[in-house]
Parts: structure tokens; sequence; C-alpha cells
């Protein structure tokens, strides 16, 4: 096994953490590591934060309001680069690609959302009508979120041979295992998911 190139954490973080040296439990903390990353991405709507690999031809639902405004949410942010912008003409039986100029759209990276400033008469109106291809993700993972990963991952490793139990002594005391994720944890996968 070996841990997902886009893990929210290294096996040596957690290791630090934990205090563990040697390679005794490295499997171990890697398939952690995997299922808490994948885990908190579905948490996040299934949003990959940590890929900057080049997503080609994503394809969005461009509706304009009765403004004229249209915005639409790339599915990897921030935005670190933007290759082309189209939107689709012609029918929808035989459409045609025609690329947006710079100025008929801006873009918030940060937020991953790109703002159009017109609306186009000749679009195919409504569905998959505007197809973008661009570098989105983080390209280092923020810390609050290797942190939350890493806590996750103790949390499991500590429990793992206590499953199914919600209390045990241990050294003269009492430790009770909650079953649900810690609300600081939740409170940071929140800032990184997108409700819309």
């Amino acid at each position: 096994m070996a841990v997902h190139t886009y893990a929210f954490t290294s096996v040596a973080n957690v290791k630090a953490y934990l205090g563990i040296s040697g390679a005794t439990y490295d499997t171990l903390i890697e398939l952690f590591i995997n299922g808490c990353t994948d885990w908190m991405e579905q948490e996040m709507g299934g949003r990959r934060i940590f890929d900057d690999a080049v997503v080609s031809n994503e394809l969005h639902d461009g509706d304009w309001d009765h403004t004229g405004r249209c915005k639409i949410f790339p599915k990897r942010w921030p935005i670190n680069s933007i290759t082309s912008v189209e939107y689709k003409t012609g029918s929808l039986s035989s459409p045609t690609w025609v690329a947006f100029t710079t100025d008929e759209y801006v873009t918030d990276d940060a937020a991953g959302i790109m703002y159009f400033t017109s609306s186009l008469s000749s679009m195919v109106p409504n569905r998959q009508n505007i197809r973008i291809t661009y570098q989105g993700g983080y390209t280092t993972i923020p810390s609050d979120l290797e942190l939350a990963c890493i806590k996750m991952v103790a949390k499991e490793f500590d429990k793992r041979k206590s499953q199914g139990v919600t209390q045990e002594s241990v050294g003269g005391g009492t430790v009770t295992w909650n079953e649900e994720v810690d609300q600081e944890i939740m409170q940071i996968i929140r800032r990184y998911r997108r409700f819309f």
C-alpha cells in the first residue's frame, strides 16, 4: 500500500504527532491516511483539494439572469491558470465551440468563480454550454486541513483495538470513545465545502 498522491498528510507527520518511531505501523497508517483523506473529500462535496493537474473540457451550465450576468463554479479551486473558456453555438445536434475573449469574463481565482460580463445571443441556452480548460487546486495542502487529517488518523489509530467499545479503563482512568467526528474537524472541512 502507498499513500495517495493527493493525500492530506504523510506517514512521517502522523508518526511525529503520535510519537511513533520505526516502521511497524507504516502500512496501517497509510491505510488510515487514505481513508481519512477520501472521507474528508466526500464531506467537501467530492472536491479534490490537492491536485494541480490540467482539467480539460469541463462543462458547465451557463444561465444568464435578467441583468445579463452569469457565473459558473469550476470544480477545482483556487484557479491557478486558465487555458481556454468557450461557449457553445449552433444547434444542440450540431454545436460549435467559440472562445470567449478575455474581456467577456472575470475570475475570482481564490473562490473559484467565473463571472461572465455579457450574454451572447448566439449561445445554445442553458445546459452544458460553457466549456473550460484550466488548472485548479492547491499546490500544497492547507495546514489546517493537514492537521485535521492527522487528528482523524490519530484517533482511528488509537481506537483500532477497541472497535465497537464505547468505554474502557486505561491506567486507572476511563476513556470514552466518541463515534462522531470532532466538531473542530468538521468546522475546518466546512470552510472548504462549496454550497450551491
